[in-house]
């Protein structure tokens, strides 16, 4: 993606103190999330 794109990719790691709290914040997004938000913006991405 970054060799199409002048993009930079960042991956922050999920490091719930209290697993069960996160899911219920509605503050979690999925990858599935992202790349579809992903290939929403860039349909050529693979």
């Amino acid at each position: 993606m970054t060799k199409d794109y002048p993009l930079t990719v960042r991956f922050i790691e999920l490091m719930p103190f209290d697993a069960h709290q996160i899911w219920k914040t509605g503050k979690f997004i999925s990858a599935k999330q992202i790349i579809d938000s992903l290939k929403q913006l860039f349909p050529d991405i693979k």
